[in-house]
């Protein structure tokens, strides 16, 4: 076994692993000590939905009912190799990428026979046009958008501009995916400064 640092998400599994089940307050109250807090527990200050969906996602913990948990099989694995259990996680993420990204082409791929897209007629304008240059937003761009994150920006030929937004509310700037069909694979992700 390799030496790592124990982390949080470790000493909370070391509380919970001997247990048939826990609730969420007891999975609360074992991340608040895990964290080394000095005070006593106190439920409402800490919103750990995060850590749990993405210990669920990676089949680290799994949910018997609504409200109870445990630990899994593989969330004991945790424990003692984590190294190991990291790589099947990587691994099983990975195919779920590669599952999301052959299902988007494919849903490219139909839409392009389909005449009619919601939303994509409005946009015919823009084959047959090029990416004349790429820059970043400036300050004031971004002052004027209220915006904290800095997208790419590409301007086409035809006097226009596509700028990758986090929402379609225009609430920031967002990253961009640069995938390759004919590969399927992601080539580049190309993200916010």
């Amino acid at each position: 076994m390799t030496n790592y640092k124990i982390t949080i998400q470790q000493r909370v599994f070391e509380q919970l692993a001997d247990k048939k089940s826990f609730t969420r307050a007891e999975l609360d109250k074992a991340i608040w000590i895990a964290q080394g807090n000095k005070f006593e527990f106190n439920r409402r200050g800490g919103y750990y939905g995060t850590n749990l969906q993405a210990w669920i996602t990676n089949k680290l913990v799994t949910r018997i009912k609504r409200g109870v948990f445990k630990i899994t099989p593989r969330g004991k694995l945790y424990l003692t190799d984590r190294g190991r259990c990291n790589k099947i996680v990587r691994t099983e993420r990975d195919k779920r990428r590669q599952a999301n990204l052959k299902r988007m082409h494919d849903e490219y791929a139909s839409s392009i026979f389909s005449s009619g897209d919601k939303g994509v007629d409005e946009f015919q304008n823009l084959i047959g046009t090029t990416i004349k240059s790429i820059r970043r937003l400036s300050s004031t761009e971004l002052k004027s958008l209220g915006w904290s994150k800095n997208p790419l920006v590409l301007v086409l030929n035809n006097g226009t501009c596509l700028i990758p937004q986090l929402d379609d509310e225009g609430n920031d700037g967002g990253a961009v995916l640069h995938y390759n069909y004919r590969d399927e694979k992601e080539t580049k992700i190309i993200y916010t400064t």
